[in-house]
């Protein structure tokens, strides 16, 4: 009874989770149609072995196969949802056959049911090679995946890096989570010789009821992952409020350790000006559109601001957490993002805009700005427009 309903507990947490998530689906982009598809799995699972006690006792055939069906789908839905966290991919046909595969696994193992059929022994053998190959193919495709693209992420802009540590803990935890489950019923399974006539112990049950119960905890008391970042809320007009607009990427209290004879010269000059230079550099960047010209380079940034240019270099070496090139990229992106909230795409297109704030094309601009915000530019324009700010 108890362990009934510890899952009818999980089942509801889970369903307030999902209902939260459908709710947030277009606002939040860490949120997509496969997290819900899984969500939504999960939570009708355990709502169903919850109340399995007043469903007449459901045959555990019936349960295992649920939970065959459950574990292969988890998996499929998992890899999606961290390749359209990626790539932000529509849905393609091929989708279908990750989708597909979990009912094919599960068709063998009512066949192998029937102990009366005839080629019951060979079914047997392919459906616990397709269980198994499934698990594991699903999990090395979305480790590969994310040890490529999210878990070697580098934001370029620090104010951002809360954000990006927070995705990386993550999808590392809904990783875990996923292989843990799998690997979970396939041993419960083998213990049990294969014959598939137990629905896992009491302590198993219990094991998984408390670990998604604690995952739908975990969703529900970190706003950034279900409710969407706050940088989709944030104006351009507050940052130049500040007194420093990128005032996390200047180290202004560390004095550097040189040994550069050029730099060990200029030391003292650039250190006795440098919160000059910097809000020069700002102000140029922020309050005009140097930054426009596609072909701009250190030289000409530092000819405008009427700096040597050994002080430039050294202020980005010694005193910005990040290169020129990457400085230049953080200033067009928020050019960018003040055209898109000024209504810029009302008569423009995303290219125009590209190479309206000094991008060669569409593609390095697209990558820059996914990279710094965490966002497409699509993405974004339709939260700002959703949110209505």
């Amino acid at each position: 009874m108890l362990i009934n309903f510890l899952t009818l507990i999980t089942g509801i947490v889970g369903s307030i989770t999902t209902a939260i998530a459908v709710f947030r689906y277009k606002a939040n982009p860490l949120i997509n149609k496969y997290l819900i598809l899984l969500l939504s799995v999960l939570s009708v699972r355990f709502l169903l072995r919850g109340f399995s006690i007043y469903l007449h006792k459901i045959p555990v055939e019936i349960l295992t196969s649920a939970n065959v069906f459950v574990v292969i789908l988890m998996g499929a839905c998992t890899h999606l949802y961290f390749r359209d966290l990626v790539y932000s991919k529509k849905w393609r046909a091929k989708d279908a056959i990750y989708l597909i595969v979990p009912f094919v696994v599960v068709l063998l193992h009512l066949l192998n049911i029937q102990q009366h059929y005839e080629h019951a022994a060979t079914i047997r053998m392919v459906y616990v090679v397709l269980l198994i190959g499934c698990v594991a193919t699903y999990n090395f495709l979305s480790y590969r995946l994310l040890r490529k693209s999210i878990w070697s992420k580098k934001s370029e802009a620090p104010f951002l890096a809360k954000q990006t540590k927070a995705i990386k803990s993550w999808t590392l935890y809904l990783y875990a989570a996923i292989v843990l489950l799998g690997w979970m019923i396939i041993l419960v399974f083998i213990t049990n010789g294969f014959k598939y006539t137990s629905n896992g112990n009491g302590y198993q049950i219990t094991f998984a009821a408390l670990f998604w119960l604690a995952f739908f905890i975990k969703l529900l008391a970190t706003p950034e992952l279900l409710y969407g970042y706050d940088f989709m809320k944030i104006k351009i007009e507050a940052y130049k409020k500040a007194e420093v607009v990128l005032d996390t990427i200047w180290i202004l209290d560390t004095k550097p350790e040189l040994t550069n004879l050029k730099d060990i010269k200029i030391t003292r000059s650039v250190t006795n000006n440098l919160n000059s230079y910097i809000h020069q550099m700002e102000s140029l960047s922020f309050h005009t559109n140097t930054f426009r010209n596609p072909e701009i380079t250190v030289e000409d940034f530092a000819q405008k601001l009427n700096l040597p240019k050994v002080h430039l270099l050294y202020v980005f070496k010694y005193h910005c957490t990040i290169t020129f090139v990457d400085y230049k990229k953080m200033v067009r992106i928020h050019d960018a993002i003040k055209l898109l909230e000024t209504g810029f795409l009302k008569t423009s297109t995303m290219e125009t805009l590209a190479m309206e704030v000094g991008f060669s094309s569409y593609k390095p601009f697209f990558n820059s700005f996914k990279s710094i915000t965490g966002i497409t530019p699509q993405g974004y324009y339709k939260s700002y427009v959703n949110c209505g700010l």
